[in-house]
C-alpha cells in the first residue's frame, strides 16, 4: 500500500497534474469565447502576446528594483532573513492608472487582449516552464542548495520539478515568489478583468453591463486589498513552507490569469438578466465579505506587529493564549496565539470569507450556463479546505499539547457550530 501511495504522490500525481492542467487553462478560453479557434499560436503565443507579457514582466521587475521600504520576511532556507519590496499598494495604483490611461488613448488594446487570450496563456505557459527549468538547474548547480535539497533530492525528477527544490530562489536579483505571485499573477488578474470589461464596453453591439461591472469591481476590490496587505502575505504557507516549483510558478503565472479571471471573461459575451435588486444585493454582500476577509487578516497582522504590546480588537483588549513548545533545535520556547475577534470565532475565518467572496462574483454569471463559470469557486473551496488541514498539521506538529488547548478554546475552523 505504501508503495502505491508513493507512486501516486511522487510520480503519477505530479505528472498527471502537469499534463492535465496545462491544456485545461487553454480550454477555458474556448469555453468563454466559442468564436476562438485553437491554433499554433495557442501553443507558442504570437507577436502580440509576447510583447504584452514581456512589457508586463519588465514593468513588474522595475517595481521590484525601485528603492523603497523593505519588509523582513521569514528565515531563508540558505540562512538569514528574506527582505521583500514593500511597495505593493503603490505598484497596484500605478499599474491600474497606467492601463486605464492607455485605454483612453488606445481603446482597441483591451479588445486585442480579449481576442488573444489563447496566445497570452500559451506565452505564460512557456515562460513558467522556462523559469521552472532554470530554478531546477540553478538549485542543483549551486553548492548553497545542499540544505534545501536534503528532503527532495531523493524523490523522482518529476516530483522535484513539480514541488521545487528551494524555498526562496531568486532570479535577476528578485525573489521568484514575489515576482510570479504578487507582481505578475495577481496584477495580471486585475489587468485582464479590466480589459474584458473595456472590451465589452467598447463593442458597439455589446456595450456596458451592470452585472459585468459589479463582477469586475468586486474582484478589483479584493485584489486591491491583497496588495494593501501584501507584506502580511509573506508570512503565509506559500512563502514559509512551499518550495518554488511548477506548482507555485505555473499556478501564479497561468492558473490565476486563466481560472480566476474566467467569470469576467465569460461575461463579455454572456450577460444573464439577474435584475438590479438581485445584483445590488450581491454587490453589497460581496463588498462585506471582502472587507471581513481583510479585517481577519489585519487583526492577525496587528497582533504580530504589536510585539507583545497590548492591542484592542473590536474595542476590547485582545485575548491571547500563551503556550510552551520545543523547537527543532530542542530549545524550549513560548508563543502566543490570538483568540480575540474573528480569531476567537474560527481558526480560519479568512478562508470562509474568501470562499464567500468568490461565490458572489461568480454568481453574476447566472444559473443557466453550466458549471464552468463556477470553476474558480470549486477550485478555491477545495484549495482552502485542503490548506486548512495542512496548516493545522504544521501547527499540531509545532505546538503539540498547546495546539490541543488552543483548539479546545477556538473549536471551529471555518463555520461556527458546523465546521
Amino acid at each position: 500500500m505504501d508503495n502505491l501511495l508513493n507512486l501516486v504522490n511522487y510520480k503519477v500525481g505530479p505528472f498527471l497534474l502537469i499534463v492535465f492542467l496545462t491544456p485545461a487553462a487553454q480550454y477555458l478560453v474556448l469555453l468563454g469565447n466559442p468564436s476562438t479557434r485553437f491554433g499554433f499560436d495557442s501553443l507558442i503565443g504570437n507577436s502580440f502576446s509576447w510583447k504584452f507579457i514581456g512589457v508586463f514582466i519588465v514593468w513588474a521587475l522595475i517595481w521590484l528594483k525601485i528603492p523603497s521600504k523593505k519588509f523582513a520576511g521569514p528565515a531563508h532556507d540558505k540562512g538569514g532573513v528574506i527582505f521583500y519590496q514593500a511597495n505593493g499598494e503603490i505598484y497596484y495604483f500605478a499599474t491600474v492608472t497606467s492601463f486605464v490611461l492607455i485605454n483612453c488613448f488606445n481603446p482597441s488594446i483591451s479588445t486585442h487582449i480579449y481576442e488573444n487570450m489563447g496566445p497570452i496563456l500559451a506565452t505564460l505557459n512557456l515562460i513558467a516552464l522556462l523559469i521552472c527549468c532554470h530554478l531546477m538547474f540553478q538549485a542543483k548547480a549551486s553548492h548553497h542548495a545542499n540544505k534545501s535539497l536534503q528532503n527532495n533530492s531523493s524523490h523522482p525528477l518529476i516530483y522535484q520539478f513539480y514541488h521545487g527544490l528551494e524555498l526562496s530562489p531568486r532570479i535577476l536579483g528578485v525573489d521568484v515568489k514575489q515576482l510570479t505571485n504578487c507582481r505578475v499573477g495577481m496584477m495580471l488578474w486585475q489587468i485582464l478583468i479590466l480589459a474584458f470589461l473595456f472590451a465589452r464596453w467598447n463593442h458597439q453591439l455589446l456595450g456596458f453591463s451592470n452585472a459585468h461591472f459589479d463582477n469586475v469591481f468586486l474582484q478589483s476590490f479584493y485584489i486591491y486589498m491583497f496588495f494593501r496587505w501584501e507584506t502580511g502575505y509573506f508570512n503565509t504557507l506559500d512563502f514559509t513552507m512551499d518550495k518554488t516549483g511548477w506548482m507555485l510558478v505555473w499556478g501564479c503565472l497561468v492558473w490565476i490569469p486563466s481560472l480566476y479571471t474566467f467569470s469576467s471573461y465569460f461575461l463579455v459575451l454572456n450577460i444573464p438578466n439577474l435584475g438590479l435588486l438581485v445584483e445590488g444585493g450581491m454587490f453589497i454582500l460581496g463588498l462585506s465579505a471582502i472587507w471581513c476577509h481583510s479585517e481577519v487578516d489585519c487583526q492577525k497582522e496587528s497582533f504580530k506587529n504589536a510585539n507583545g504590546k497590548k492591542i484592542k480588537i473590536w474595542g476590547q483588549p485582545a485575548k491571547t493564549l500563551e503556550i510552551n513548545y520545543t523547537n527543532s533545535e530542542g530549545i524550549e520556547k513560548k508563543s502566543q496565539l490570538l483568540i480575540s475577534g474573528w480569531w476567537g470565532i474560527g481558526r480560519k475565518m479568512n478562508y470562509s470569507f474568501d470562499i464567500v467572496s468568490t461565490l458572489l462574483w461568480c454568481l453574476y454569471a447566472g444559473f443557466g450556463n453550466g458549471v464552468w463559470p463556477y470553476a474558480c469557486l470549486i477550485f478555491v473551496t477545495i484549495l482552502l479546505i485542503h490548506r486548512v488541514f495542512r496548516d493545522e498539521e504544521r501547527c499540531r506538529s509545532k505546538y503539540e499539547e498547546g495546539w490541543k488547548k488552543y483548539c479546545s478554546i477556538v473549536e471551529y475552523r471555518m463555520i461556527p457550530h458546523i465546521f
